[in-house]
């Protein structure tokens, strides 16, 4: 045997890589069976388009209603116990064979041979203007039936065109909503900018009539829904209310983020049997030293044993649901234990981590950044993607920083990280350092909204000017369709910024060698 393969094998058992071994090749030896077998089940399956766009513009999700028949004689699962189960998705292809996949949608129900079911499915359109193809296809367990077989069983040109103002309000595409049902939070979190500009006094519930209202006019336009962002909505009275209003307008994704704290049994078991599709959980270390020296007036052990009865009741109820995930904010004092982390988040069933740098609020935490400890943050991030890669946690990280002759994070994105399809295209759409071909430099103000506690619309995340909005007092769609929402998008396709887009990291691609892309708000 080859020298150096064996003494590779030898150290991929020894660290643990077995698994994701075994993993990948179960998952190869099932695609090379459904290869063979499918012809002889006589997989077949009939697909017809009721509400699929023609023309769309760049970079933005639309939604698009499909009916499915099955044409076969084999049952296709849904969800639940019965194994495996089976999806549907839409794929937009290129000129060049070049695939764009949206997410899986899974079926309502079981459907048995002869029977059929209407689905929507989300279409990831590309940023590049240009013909493109529509197809769908069934999806079971990751493995693309009819592109398997070489059959397509739809198909429809579109074409993707440059923003215009008549296509996009014409038809207005999928968009992804960040809903702020408190701004409640009772924690001190050094990081955090409500600790150091909001008291608790100050901070409110959204009133649930205003929540009907936006509902009703925004949420038929959602792809998703996050009920939280700036406070926390295990806090509320309404949060299972607003889970279930938010249900019922068909949205594919409903989440929010918690501190884990006020999460108990009754709530976790909501969660699960409520819909919720993620859960995000912000800690920001692996031990309770680490931990509560962070999230002032947060207990680790609570928030751990908490986040343990949540999984393991899914575990129970054999719930595809809640996606859970944990948020890191890297800074000095806890670098160091993001690899522990990493085996922590395994250990409760965490399926992805993402990890971001700190910002900058007062001068007080200034030195906390790990732009001022580039080769420990270069250290740790890269033994936390090890890990990630071994546990098979989906790991979302900042580039290394560069530091000369030591900096290797350019020469590949893919490296060390459980990487999918779906990821370079969301890298892509959330970062353009140049503007080309009718490309925007930022996607957010066509696939984004972010709606505060009072009703105040933002663009985005990170927006420094007046909000664009007020649902208290105008509709969804005259805000959206607003002279400054058309000169925000003209802008980003113009090179033309306003104060916000020219001082934001993002659209300059979130340099992390840039020291002033650490600093929210100051100049």
């Amino acid at each position: 045997m080859n020298p150096s393969l064996l003494k590779r094998a030898t150290t991929t058992f020894q660290t643990g890589g077995v698994k994701a071994i075994l993993q990948r090749a179960r998952i190869f030896l099932r695609r090379r069976f459904y290869r063979v077998v499918s012809p002889l089940q006589r997989m077949n399956a009939e697909v017809c388009g009721i509400d699929v766009p023609k023309e769309v513009v760049a970079a933005c999700m639309y939604k698009a209603r499909f009916k499915i028949y099955n044409r076969s004689r084999i049952a296709w699962n849904a969800t639940g116990s019965k194994s495996p189960t089976f999806s549907a998705a839409a794929i937009v292809v290129d000129q060049n064979g070049e695939t764009y996949e949206a997410e899986q949608a899974h079926l309502q129900r079981d459907m048995g041979p002869g029977s059929s079911c209407e689905i929507d499915l989300s279409v990831e359109i590309p940023r590049r203007p240009g013909k493109y193809t529509l197809r769908v296809d069934i999806v079971r367990e990751n493995c693309y039936w009819f592109t398997e077989i070489g059959r397509v069983v739809f198909e429809t040109p579109i074409l993707v065109t440059t923003h215009s103002v008549s296509l996009f309000t014409s038809r207005i595409p999928a968009i992804d909503i960040t809903l702020d049902i408190t701004n409640k939070c009772p924690l001190k979190c050094i990081q955090c900018r409500k600790t150091y500009f909001e008291t608790f006094d100050e901070q409110r519930d959204m009133n649930f009539d205003l929540f009907k209202k936006i509902s009703a006019e925004v949420f038929p336009h959602a792809r998703s829904v996050m009920l939280s962002s700036a406070g926390e909505p295990l806090m509320t009275k309404t949060l299972f209310d607003a889970v279930d209003i938010t249900r019922s307008y068909n949205v594919r994704e409903i989440s929010f983020i918690s501190a884990g704290f006020h999460l108990n049994s009754g709530r976790a078991e909501k969660i699960v049997d409520n819909g919720v599709t993620r859960v995000e959980f912000s800690i920001d270390g692996a031990s309770a030293a680490v931990y509560n020296k962070i999230r002032i007036g947060s207990d680790f052990d609570k928030v751990i044993k908490n986040i343990t009865y949540l999984s393991e009741y899914k575990k129970k109820k054999k719930s595809r649901t809640p996606l859970l995930r944990f948020n890191y904010v890297l800074m000095k004092n806890n670098i160091h234990e993001l690899p522990e982390f990493i085996d922590l988040a395994a250990k409760l069933g965490v399926e992805e981590v993402q990890c971001q740098h700190m910002v900058i609020f007062v001068e007080g935490i200034k030195g906390e950044a790990l732009i001022f400890d580039k080769e420990r943050s270069n250290l740790y991030i890269s033994q936390a993607k090890d890990r990630a890669s071994r546990h098979g946690i989906r790991f979302y990280h900042p580039p290394l920083f560069d530091i000369g002759e030591q900096h290797t994070e350019t020469k590949s994105v893919l490296d060390g990280k459980i990487w999918l399809q779906e990821d370079q295209y969301d890298y892509e759409r959330k970062t353009h350092p140049i503007l080309q071909d009718g490309m925007q430099l930022c996607t957010d103000p066509w696939r984004k909204l972010y709606i505060d506690w009072q009703g105040l619309v933002f663009p985005c995340c990170v927006w420094k000017e007046e909000p664009l909005g007020d649902l208290r007092t105008s509709s969804f769609l005259e805000i959206w369709e607003s002279i400054r929402y058309r000169e925000l998008r003209m802008g980003l396709t113009t090179g033309k910024l306003g104060k916000s887009c020219a001082e934001c990291s993002v659209i300059t691609g979130g340099d992390v060698n840039n020291e002033q892309s650490y600093f929210f708000g100051q100049n």
